[in-house]
């Protein structure tokens, strides 16, 4: 697993080979929709390898990044199919009430996923190359079998897809169900999700 630093904000990627081919999406049911989104996938048995490899990634996440020591048990509440026809896009919005949020690639793109400085720099001297620490905006061009993973809070879009085909990922949410709140030398906002 590669991690970047988008922003001070941790982004992680990872390749899961061969998943794409398991759930063969173009022989599927939710391929042949003509919606441009499908939702609540998650429980479907078609996509239990992908959402396998979700949670061991999440929980190595929650363990070596975010150092949660305490037991929590990580459910994928939602996942859904997008499908961008050309010369369309999703602007930017973030995920509210989830942990972690995330992008599967089916298949190579040209339509890359971007992430948003949270807060833009004020001042951008010019410079001779744009990277996570001097731009506002980072951009990933997915491969197939690709999985991006990142903080819901952190806001994202699609640019504009330019290929001659549709664009086809598969999004999620992530929650991890345990016991939030502060804890110090006072016991602060404590409850269990």
């Amino acid at each position: 697993m590669r991690i970047s630093s988008c922003f001070k904000t941790p982004i992680f990627y990872d390749i899961y080979g061969g998943v794409s081919n398991k759930i063969n999406i173009k022989e599927t049911k939710y391929y042949k929709s003509k919606k441009p989104q499908i939702i609540d996938l998650q429980k479907e048995k078609i996509f239990k390898p992908l959402i396998n490899k979700i949670k061991e990634s999440t929980l190595d996440i929650s363990k070596n990044v975010f150092k949660i020591t305490r037991p929590y048990s990580v459910d994928v509440v939602s996942l859904w199919l997008n499908k961008r026809a050309p010369n369309t896009d999703h602007t930017a919005h973030m995920h509210q009430n989830t942990f972690l949020s995330g992008v599967f690639f089916l298949e190579d793109t040209q339509s890359p996923l971007c992430f948003l400085r949270p807060q833009p720099l004020p001042v951008l001297p010019i410079v001779d190359e744009y990277n996570e620490f001097n731009s506002n905006k980072l951009r990933h061009h997915g491969i197939k079998d690709c999985i991006v993973l990142f903080p819901s809070y952190l806001y994202h879009f699609v640019s504009i897809n330019e290929d001659p085909k549709s664009r086809l990922t598969l999004a999620f949410d992530i929650m991890l169900r345990g016991e939030y709140g502060e804890i110090d030398q006072t016991t602060v906002g404590q409850y269990k999700i």
